[in-house]
């Protein structure tokens, strides 16, 4: 027998999860989906079916299709659910490099657009601009491998290195310096 799992679908901003460990519960999710479809009917609305899709959570997946009115709604693998991404393994990995590619960018734009590298300046647009896409809703994507971890304190290292006086001292003293924590930490705090 297979375990439970959970199946959720994404329509439009509407979020229809069920877990499913049988093909009778498998039909009860078809239909809410055809209540759904019945309700859109009545109300002349319409959903954008390209964005409904079907998620598999769990490693063993009861596979089967989904028709929301008279289209078989897609699968998807990688959804991004108020800026997080979340995929089937609920692996945080993927959102870790998201971050962490993210704010790189904004750190280089930071570093060829300000002509001072004074702690006064630097240290404020960090802080502004930077952390909080490390920070945002890391409660639920907080990372739990340590190549993870390293990934997101590398982006703040190479931040305090952009301050002038700086580039010389361990990442330790920086923080230290600049009154700042290890990421991961910071979260605990």
């Amino acid at each position: 027998m297979l375990g439970p799992l959970l199946f959720k679908l994404f329509i439009n901003d509407t979020k229809l999860c069920s877990t499913v460990q049988s093909m009778e519960d498998v039909h009860s999710l078809q239909a809410d989906l055809n209540t759904l479809s019945d309700w859109a009917s009545t109300w002349q609305k319409s959903f954008n079916v390209d964005k409904c899709k079907v998620m598999h959570f769990g490693s063993n997946t009861l596979c089967s299709s989904y028709v929301l009115g008279d289209v078989t709604l897609g699968e998807s693998l990688i959804e991004n659910d108020l800026g997080v991404l979340v995929d089937g393994r609920i692996n945080n990995s993927i959102q870790c490099q998201s971050a962490a590619s993210k704010v790189t960018r904004i750190l280089s734009c930071i570093k060829r657009g300000m002509d001072s590298r004074g702690r006064d300046v630097i240290l404020p647009l960090y802080k502004a601009l930077v952390r909080p896409h490390l920070e945002y809703a890391a409660q639920f994507w907080a990372p739990v491998h340590r190549k993870d971890a390293l990934q997101l304190e590398k982006v703040q290292r190479r931040a305090t290195k952009l301050i002038r006086g700086m580039e010389g001292l361990s990442h330790e003293v920086r923080l230290k310096e600049l009154n700042l924590f290890f990421i991961v930490l910071r979260r605990d705090i």
